[in-house]
């Protein structure tokens, strides 16, 4: 099926007459049709099947009740409801397998007409991929990439890490002390202390605020003590801080190239982003943002209250973001069928393997997708700044 779209609704012959599809703009298409009742009759026991598993009626086990007992308890519409489901999950891959609809992100369905000893009628949108016309992108990386610039950690920062630590130690060595006292003092004394102990911190931080603060006063940082926090000396210690400060500084710059190597994909590359994959972008966004700060120990709703914001007004504020990404995944996409790039299936398995480990309720075939990915971009990726 031909993915060029203009303004008009154009509608193309089917092999089932009683199927219509509508090519509509921005990639997306529209399948109106109908399931004749004879078909849709044969849907009838195993939707009774699923639908008594899913419910609970005393005196019947579960995927055993009868369907008189069913209707008589939820109606027949309640059966049909569950009839539909089942048979469209079953007819719309064949739809779209005999009409060549090369469909992406979840589809818009919509029960046109139900009712008992009629047809099914339904109405399905869905976007489908959209022609993407890439530019020399290999000329683009070699561009974007420029020349590779020498990352280097400059003795200060080392230093700096090192006060830091320092820092932490003087604090750690201050609260202990101060512990100790106070398991010597009465209570009066223990109070006294705990305020004493206040001004020192309130005092110590306008200190440390100071550009030009002393650090004199910090504890010096000895092989023994390099030695306590699992360094084989203050040398071996500094070469570990330089080592992860360039390893920072290396994912950072190669964070930036690749940056403006998509931003110039998405600058010369042709293509209209149907709205179904938009808004199947938001909804992960949303689901990573809410899972953030469900880990923060925050629920959602305390969140929104907290930024005076609706989950709408979040959707709207992240969509030329959404639209961003989904751009970005489609054109790498493309460019790893151009170039035949595949993860290799051993990081595949590997990658899943932990996955599974960390998040045993995961779906199985969404963990697999999520992973061949990532890899998958992560090779194109490399295959683009391998470009010289």
């Amino acid at each position: 099926m031909s993915n060029t779209q203009n303004n008009s609704e154009k509608s193309k012959e089917t092999k089932d007459e009683n199927i219509e599809i509508k090519e509509l703009k921005n990639s997306e298409v529209e399948i109106v049709g109908e399931i004749p009742v004879e078909e849709f009759e044969t849907y009838r026991t195993e939707a009774v099947k699923g639908f008594s598993e899913k419910v609970k009626i005393a005196g019947f086990r579960s995927g055993h009740i009868p369907e008189n007992v069913l209707e008589g308890k939820f109606g027949d519409l309640a059966i049909l409801e569950e009839m539909a489901q089942v048979a469209l999950a079953r007819k719309y891959p064949q739809i779209l397998i005999e009409n060549k609809i090369d469909a992406i992100g979840r589809p818009e369905i919509t029960i046109t007409k139900i009712a008992k000893g009629s047809p099914l009628g339904f109405k399905i949108k869905t976007a489908v991929m959209p022609v993407i016309e890439l530019p020399d992108y290999k000329k683009i990386a070699k561009e974007a990439a420029g020349e590779k610039e020498e990352i280097k950690v400059e003795e200060k920062e080392v230093e700096d890490v090192i006060t830091h630590i320092r820092k932490q130690r003087k604090r750690a060595e201050e609260t202990k002390k101060t512990d100790a006292e106070k398991s010597d003092d009465s209570d009066g004394a223990k109070e006294d202390s705990k305020k004493e102990n206040e001004e020192a911190e309130k005092s110590e931080d306008k200190k440390e605020t100071k550009s030009k603060k002393k650090d004199e006063d910090l504890p010096e940082l000895t092989d023994e003590v390099a030695k306590e926090l699992g360094f084989e000396g203050v040398e071996d210690l500094k070469k570990i801080i330089r080592d992860n400060l360039k390893q920072e500084k290396e994912m950072q710059a190669k964070d930036k190239r690749r940056a403006k190597l998509i931003d110039a994909l998405l600058e010369k590359s042709k293509l209209e982003l149907p709205e179904i994959v938009t808004e199947n972008e938001l909804d992960r966004m949303m689901a990573q943002l809410k899972g953030e700060i469900a880990n923060m120990g925050l629920s959602f709703e305390d969140y929104l209250g907290h930024v005076k914001k609706t989950e709408e007004d979040l959707r709207k504020a992240s969509k030329p973001d959404a639209e961003k990404r989904a751009k970005s995944q489609l054109i790498i996409n493309k460019i790893a069928v151009e170039e035949k790039i595949e993860p290799e299936k051993e990081a595949v398995e590997k990658e899943l393997k932990h996955l599974t480990e960390h998040y045993a309720d995961a779906d199985p075939s969404r963990t697999r997708a999520y992973v061949e990915m990532i890899l998958t971009n992560e090779a194109v990726l490399k295959f683009l700044e391998d470009q010289k």
